[in-house]
């Protein structure tokens, strides 16, 4: 759908081709006289259609408002970026690997911090006050 070095808003244009809008009359007619739509027009609305119903799930779904500005050679590097996995250590388990409040990772710090002493309780005549 893409050619390298092209954006997703060059594309669109170059398979719309940039054509003359046809009214309903024209249609009408080109379909009583037998005249069908040329197999290259054909694919290459398809193509478009295609490729702007994606760009639109890109939008929807990631909200990336600059999807019609990204060129072939970004959107490969994303992709390409995407099927990379982080590696996890050895020795330590998927599930801690991953979560930011691991329990493993606190057992490793040593606590030598001494519990806070209690304040002081304030003696006013008044025993019912908040």
């Amino acid at each position: 759908l893409l050619k390298p070095g092209e954006s997703v808003a060059k594309a669109v244009r170059r398979l719309g081709g940039g054509k003359k809008a046809m009214s309903a009359s024209e249609r009408w007619k080109r379909k009583k006289a037998g005249i069908t739509e040329d197999p290259e027009e054909k694919k290459n609305k398809e193509n478009m259609l295609k490729l702007t119903g994606l760009a639109d799930s890109i939008l929807t779904r990631s909200g990336n408002m600059e999807v019609y500005e990204e060129t072939f050679e970004s959107i490969t590097f994303k992709l390409e970026k995407k099927g990379e996995k982080t590696e996890i250590p050895e020795g330590i388990d998927d599930d801690d690997a991953l979560d930011m409040f691991a329990d493993s990772l606190d057992d490793n710090k040593e606590t030598t911090a001494a519990p806070a002493p209690a304040a002081p309780a304030e003696k006013n005549g008044d025993e019912n006050a908040a």
